[in-house]
């Protein structure tokens, strides 16, 4: 019992002192960061001490507090031994499983239950009255195997099915992991359909509505159920995504917020200079331009150039966010050899405007200037969905564990 404790007391400090790099780093000035694959990091580190628990709820009650004939103890558990070994077999091949540290723990996880179980029926007779510590520790061995599968056999739905390249908003988003929703618009996701309908702000927090949407026996859409994952706001701190979860009997849908746009667009028209080479490309919000070539003769598409007029085209291709591609031709014009002035190409429909403001010819550099609209993009959300399969057997443990808690407390209450 006393291992036991300090293993619980290690397993707590290490999810603590992980989860509070933020409030460390901000009292002491220090960078601490998170490892970026979050859920291996605290796998690696949890594993094991959720094994070495799991092993010792398993044999704690077989041991007596003075001598324990060891003989004895290894008789009493081998019944418990081969079963938990039938169940990790059968289990680990029914779900494909095959990490060793995966497979250790299913083994231990199911010695905890059917250890605990096969003392309270063989050693207690089956009595209620002593029953306490067995009954809770079934729940802990059964709440541990919920854990275990749900987390091992989760599958990540939300690939982004939308049109738009979810990398763009920094290296932390995979397509692969998260999908884009437009306010109002309906994207396939796994089984079901999903609709990003609106959002509640409230102080402190902002809550999202999804629909998630599913096919009738008329094979017609219909609402199957709605989650409300939400925003924590802390500036102080930084902000939190909270899920909100979908429960079924062989599984759960888990769905939280990955990127929200918390401020309002802004309606300024920018303009930015540009110094590239040929075939340098510039990025804007919702585009990007290719610089392809210089037209050396540009009057012969230009009527408007003078005989005295000195002029070069600079060749871009842009594409926009629909991959569709534009031709733009700026001119830099040398009027009479006295001063220079620039012809502005656009494309109206993706807001840009382009200038050839000046030639570099040391650098081997052109000079442009870009004008874009800011975008008329809808409302849009970036979130993550995860099916948690087996998760009842976490639940039944916890309710299970709850109960023999409270066998525990009630059968003190009455000794007293």
């Amino acid at each position: 019992m006393f291992i036991a404790s300090l293993i619980l007391l290690v397993s707590a400090f290490q999810i603590s002192f992980s989860t509070s790099f933020p409030v460390i780093n901000k009292i002491f000035g220090t960078d601490f960061a998170p490892s970026a694959e979050r859920i291996q990091y605290y796998n690696s580190w949890q594993a094991p001490f959720a094994i070495l628990i799991s092993f010792l709820v398993a044999i704690g009650q077989f041991l007596k507090y003075t001598k324990t004939d060891m003989k004895t103890f290894w008789k009493n558990l081998v019944i418990s031994i081969g079963i938990s070994l039938i169940i990790t077999v059968s289990t680990a091949l029914a779900l494909g499983m095959n990490h060793p540290l995966y497979i250790l723990m299913l083994f231990a996880t199911s010695l905890a239950a059917t250890a605990n179980l096969d003392f309270w029926l063989r050693m207690l007779n089956g009595k209620m009255k002593s029953s306490a510590a067995s009954i809770a520790h079934i729940g802990f061995g059964l709440l541990m195997l919920g854990v275990l599968i749900s987390t091992s056999q989760s599958e990540i739905i939300s690939t982004n099915s939308s049109l738009y390249d979810i990398s763009m908003l920094g290296e932390d988003f995979d397509n692969n992991e998260n999908i884009l929703l437009m306010q109002n618009d309906t994207l396939i996701m796994g089984e079901y359909f999903v609709t990003y309908v609106d959002k509640t702000v409230e102080p402190g927090s902002i809550s999202y509505q999804v629909e998630y949407l599913a096919l009738n026996e008329e094979s017609k859409l219909e609402k199957a159920f709605t989650l409300n994952p939400y925003l924590q706001l802390n500036p102080r701190m930084g902000n939190v995504a909270e899920p909100d979860t979908k429960h079924f009997l062989h599984k759960d849908i888990y769905t939280h917020i990955t990127y929200a746009e918390l401020e309002k667009p802004s309606d300024e028209i920018k303009s930015v200079e540009h110094s590239i080479g040929m075939g340098d490309t510039i990025f804007t919000k919702t585009s990007f331009m290719v610089f392809d070539s210089l037209d050396r003769n540009p009057s012969k598409r230009f009527g408007g150039l003078g005989a005295g007029d000195l002029a070069i085209g600079a060749m871009f291709t842009l594409y926009d966010v629909d991959t569709k591609a534009w031709q733009l031709e700026p001119l830099f014009v040398l009027r009479n050899r006295e001063y220079s002035t620039t012809v502005i190409d656009s494309v109206p429909e993706a807001g840009i405007k382009i200038s050839f403001d000046g030639i570099d010819p040391e650098a081997e550099k052109f000079k442009f200037r870009v004008t874009e609209k800011p975008p008329k993009f809808n409302e849009f959300i970036v979130m993550k969905a995860i099916v948690f399969p087996g998760i009842n057997f976490l639940w039944m443990g916890c309710i299970i564990m709850a109960l023999g808690t409270f066998f525990a407390v009630f059968q003190r209450i009455r000794s007293l």
